[in-house]
């Protein structure tokens, strides 16, 4: 549940749209750690303009169909606050060679 909370809190703080989304975001996280992660849990989360699919130890969990909550997502990690800047000045270098 605490590893839920704070993806989602994550998001939730560059999300626009329903606050639904994020509900149903953090359900999918908790459905699939089946009450707490524990040590080697694996966590896929796929982007896409149809929304967020959400992955645990590689069984699809299902997909929050908002393009608003993949972008907020994908936020997490490449904008100005994003929780790695390391990541985000990697991904800017290797995306924007030429």
């Amino acid at each position: 549940e605490k590893m839920a909370s704070a993806i989602a809190d994550s998001v939730a703080s560059r999300h626009n749209g329903p606050e639904s989304e994020i509900n149903d975001f953090k359900s999918l996280i908790t459905n699939g750690i089946s009450g707490a992660a524990e040590k080697g849990t694996t966590f896929q989360f796929d982007c896409s303009k149809e929304g967020l699919k959400v992955a645990v130890d590689g069984k699809d969990q299902g997909v929050v169909s908002s393009s608003q909550l993949a972008g907020a997502f994908c936020d997490v990690y490449l904008d100005e606050k994003g929780v790695s800047p390391t990541l985000r000045k990697s991904c800017i270098e290797t995306l924007c060679t030429e």
